[in-house]
């Protein structure tokens, strides 16, 4: 005998254990949270712009610090205003320091991170862009 269809009626609804539960809530929490950690670090991923700042910034630092603070056999008033002024061509350059960097520097984008690659004429510096910062990867 055919029963009579009735709309009202529900449907059985399948049911499951609580372990099963929980573990499929934990697997959606935890592809959630792996999404937006994968999205966080695509929007985050630096771009070319801020690696030349970057760049420049450590190359004016690295000036400052080896060039500009060396100890030489001078007297000590001659020390110190070579000094000011080594600072001061190094800050002025950095304008110059920039275009270079942004000219000979490559951007290899993976959508969660960056590699850039800058060619200087007696090496290659190498950077991981990812988070808003930078590593230098081999810097010697």
């Amino acid at each position: 005998m055919i029963q009579d269809f009735n709309p009202k009626r529900e449907c059985p609804q399948p049911t499951m254990p609580k372990a099963t539960k929980r573990i499929f809530a934990c697997k959606c929490l935890g592809g959630t949270v792996l999404m937006l950690g994968i999205g966080g670090l695509g929007w985050t991923n630096p771009d070319q712009n801020a690696y030349e700042i970057f760049l420049t910034r450590q190359a004016t630092d690295l000036l400052n610090r080896e060039v500009c603070s060396r100890p030489t056999n001078l007297p000590v008033f001659l020390q110190q205003a070579i000094a000011e002024q080594c600072a001061a061509l190094a800050d002025s350059g950095a304008k110059n320091i920039r275009e270079f960097v942004a000219t000979n520097s490559h951007r290899h984008n993976f959508v969660v991170f960056s590699l850039y690659t800058t060619d200087l004429p007696f090496r290659q510096i190498k950077a991981i862009g990812i988070a808003k910062n930078f590593i230098l990867v081999d810097p010697s």
